[in-house]
C-alpha cells in the first residue's frame, strides 16, 4: 500500500457573489432648523426658580445659578452640594430635563435678598452671602458690612487679602472642582467668588477689592481644578486672565465688546471694562481663548436689550467676530415678538453642525471592517466646548437603531469656516445579513442618544440625517475580487478581502491558495497542508484524513501504478477532525488518494 502528500482538488457548487465596487453618497441639503441645542443659544435667570420659572419666549435651555457660598460650606470643609442641588438645579430639571447651566459661586451679592439668591438662606444676616464661620474664630476673618457702593448695596465684604481667607476660597474652588468638574449638565463654570456678584471686582467700594495676589490663587485653583468643564472670567483683565485660556462674559453687551464704531449705546471702549480694549492693551493673548472656552454676554440695559431687534446686522456681526455661544441672563429674548430677528441669533450663537457629505460602502461584510466617511462644517459663531461623540448607526425603516458605532473624532475642532473630513473604521459582527438604513447623530452625553440637532436635511424622529441603505453580507457568500477565493478567507488570513491571489502559494508548500481554502489549511503555515497519512496505532492498515466542517471528502484506489482510479466507500462528511478510514490492500499494493469537495 502506497500513501502520500497527494492531494487532488474538485470544485462543486462554489458560487460567491461578487459585490460590484461601488459606494453609497448623499450631499444633504443644508437646514435652517430652529435650534434647541445644549449649551447654546440663549440663558435665562435660574437662581430663584422654585419661586416661578422665567418666561421662555425663544426656547432657552440654558439657566444661569448663582451658588452662594453660604449655602454650600456649612462648617470648614463641610460641604452640601445636595442641598445646592435640591434647592437650584433639580427643580429646573424637573421641568425641563434638556436644561444646562453656567454656574457661578458668589459670596458678596449686592442686595441678594432682592434677587431671590437669599431664598433658602437660614439664621438671619440675609446680606451676608459667605458661610458665617470665617468671621468667627479660630478664622476671624475680618468683614465689612455696607449699604452701598456706587448704588448697589446693601451687602457684606469679607477680607479677600487676609491670609486665612486665602486658604479657605482655595479650598472652596477646590472642592467645587471635585463635586463638578465635566458634568455634563453644566455649560460653564464662571470663575466667581471674588469682588461684587463674584465678577472680581469692588467697584464703589475699591478700598476693599481683591489684591492681584489673590486673584492669581483663586485663578490658577480654577484653572488646575476644572479640566474638562468650560471656564468663563467677567474681564480678559490682568491678572484675571493671564497665563489661563478661561473664555468671558460680557455683561454689558453690547456697549463694552466691541469698539465703538456702531453706535451701539452707552458703548465705552475706553478701558480694561471694554473686552476690544483688553484685547488690544491689556491681555493680547486672550483673544483667541475662544477656541476652548465659551465668550458670552447679557443686556441689562432697556436701550442694550432693544439693539438686539433694531440693530440686528451689527449685532449679528459682533456676535460672529467675537465668537459668542449664549446670551442672558438679561437681554432682549425677555420680550417676546422678535422672533424673526431672535431665532436667526439663537442659530448662529455656539455651534452649528452640517454635513455636507457622507459616503459609505454600498455593501458591509460582518465582521470585517468598512469606513464612512464624512464631510461637516459649523456655520456658527465659536465651536463646541463639549465631549459630544459623532455616531454611525445602521437602522430600521422606521428609526430604530439595530447597531450603533461612534467615531474617533473630537467635534470640539470643528471651528467655524473650514470645513472638517471625518473618517470612521468600524465593523458589525454576527449582524443579520439584509438591507439596513445608514444614519448619522451626535449624542448627548447626559443620555447617550441623539441630542444635538444637525443642520442638514433628512433628519429622522430621533435627531439622526438619514444617508442612504447598506447591504450587510456574509463575507464567507462574497467574493471582490472575483478569485474563487471568499473575501471573509482573504481577511482572515490576509487582512484584506483583495490580497490573496488564487493560484499562488505563498507558503511554499506545493499548494496554492485556492487549494487552502478548499482543505481548510493554512496558506501561511508551510506545515499546514491537505494529507493523507496511515493511522498511527491501529491493528489493521488504516487511512487517516484531516477533515473540516462544510466540506465533503472523496477516497480513490488503484492497485497498480499505472492503473484507474476507482472511488472508495460513499463521500464523506468533515466532522472538524480526523477520520479514520480501514485500508486493506490489494495484491500487496493500493495508491491512494484523497479529494475535497464543496458540498
Amino acid at each position: 500500500m502506497m500513501v502520500g502528500r497527494t492531494s487532488a482538488w474538485l470544485l462543486l457548487g462554489l458560487a460567491l457573489a461578487i459585490p460590484e465596487a461601488t459606494g453609497g453618497m448623499v450631499e444633504p441639503a443644508s437646514a435652517q432648523q430652529d435650534l434647541n441645542n445644549p449649551h447654546k443659544g440663549f440663558m435665562l435667570w435660574g437662581t430663584d426658580y422654585v419661586d416661578g420659572p422665567p418666561v421662555n419666549h425663544y426656547g432657552a435651555t440654558i439657566y444661569h445659578v448663582y451658588m452662594p457660598w453660604r449655602d454650600v460650606e456649612t462648617a470648614d470643609q463641610v460641604f452640601d452640594w445636595g442641598r445646592f442641588e435640591t434647592n437650584h438645579l433639580l427643580p429646573i430639571l424637573a421641568d425641563h430635563p434638556e436644561a444646562t447651566f453656567v454656574i457661578r459661586p458668589v459670596a458678596d451679592y449686592p442686595d441678594g435678598d432682592n434677587s431671590g439668591i437669599t431664598l433658602f438662606y437660614q439664621g438671619g444676616e440675609v446680606d451676608r452671602d459667605f458661610p458665617r464661620f470665617l468671621i468667627e474664630p479660630p478664622l476671624s476673618i475680618p468683614y465689612a458690612a455696607y449699604t452701598s457702593c456706587d448704588g448697589d448695596g446693601p451687602g457684606w465684604t469679607p477680607d479677600w487679602n487676609a491670609s486665612a481667607m486665602h486658604t479657605q476660597l482655595v479650598e472652596f474652588v477646590e472642592a467645587f472642582a471635585a463635586q463638578y468638574d465635566g458634568d455634563p449638565r453644566i455649560t460653564a463654570v464662571q470663575v466667581g467668588l471674588l469682588g461684587l456678584w463674584g465678577e472680581w471686582h469692588q467697584s464703589g467700594c475699591d478700598n476693599r477689592a481683591p489684591s492681584n495676589e489673590v486673584k492669581v490663587l483663586v485663578r490658577n485653583a480654577y484653572a488646575s481644578g476644572f479640566t474638562r468643564t468650560p471656564l468663563q472670567t467677567r474681564y480678559p483683565r490682568n491678572p484675571d486672565a493671564v497665563g489661563v485660556e478661561f473664555g468671558f462674559h460680557e455683561d454689558y453687551f453690547p456697549s463694552f465688546t466691541a469698539e465703538c464704531t456702531y453706535g451701539f449705546p452707552q458703548c465705552d471702549d475706553s478701558g480694561d471694562w471694554s473686552m476690544q480694549y483688553c484685547f488690544d492693551h491689556v491681555t493680547p493673548a486672550s483673544v483667541d481663548n475662544w477656541m476652548s472656552n465659551p465668550v458670552s454676554g447679557e443686556s441689562p440695559g432697556a436701550s442694550q436689550k432693544r439693539t438686539w431687534s433694531n440693530d440686528v446686522a451689527d449685532i449679528m456681526t459682533v456676535l460672529r467676530d467675537y465668537h459668542f455661544s449664549f446670551l442672558g441672563p438679561a437681554g432682549g429674548h425677555q420680550w417676546n415678538g422678535n422672533q424673526a430677528n431672535l431665532n436667526p441669533m439663537k442659530r448662529l450663537l455656539g455651534y452649528n453642525y452640517h454635513i455636507q457629505r457622507v459616503t459609505w460602502p454600498d455593501t458591509v461584510l460582518d465582521g470585517i471592517p468598512f469606513e464612512v466617511s464624512l464631510v461637516m462644517t459649523n456655520s456658527g459663531a465659536a465651536p463646541c466646548y463639549h465631549p459630544f461623540e459623532l455616531e454611525a448607526a445602521f437602522c430600521s425603516a422606521e428609526g430604530a437603531a439595530w447597531w450603533r458605532g461612534t467615531f474617533d473624532v473630537d467635534l470640539r475642532e470643528l471651528v467655524p469656516g473650514p470645513a472638517m473630513t471625518v473618517t470612521g473604521v468600524f465593523a458589525v459582527t454576527g449582524f443579520p445579513t439584509g438591507t439596513v438604513s445608514l444614519r448619522i447623530g451626535i449624542l448627548d452625553p447626559r443620555t447617550g442618544e441623539p441630542g444635538v440637532r444637525i443642520q442638514s436635511a433628512g433628519e429622522d424622529g430621533n435627531l439622526r440625517i438619514v444617508a442612504g441603505d447598506v447591504v450587510v453580507a456574509d463575507p464567507w457568500t462574497t467574493d471582490e475580487d472575483g478569485d474563487e477565493l471568499p473575501d471573509g478567507w482573504e481577511y482572515r488570513y490576509f487582512q484584506g478581502i483583495t490580497n490573496a491571489s488564487a493560484e499562488v502559494d505563498d507558503d511554499g508548500d506545493g499548494q496554492t491558495n485556492l487549494d487552502h481554502y478548499l482543505s481548510g489549511t493554512h496558506p501561511l503555515d508551510d506545515h499546514s497542508y491537505f494529507r493523507l497519512g496511515l493511522a498511527a496505532g491501529s491493528l489493521s492498515p488504516s487511512l487517516e484524513l484531516d477533515t473540516i466542517t462544510n466540506r465533503v471528502y472523496a477516497l480513490f484506489r488503484h492497485d497498480r501504478l499505472d492503473g484507474s482510479w476507482n472511488e472508495q466507500l460513499a463521500p464523506i462528511l468533515g466532522t472538524g477532525g480526523a477520520v479514520t478510514i480501514p485500508a486493506a490492500p490489494s495484491n500487496g499494493l493500493s495508491v491512494w488518494r484523497a479529494e475535497v469537495r464543496m458540498p
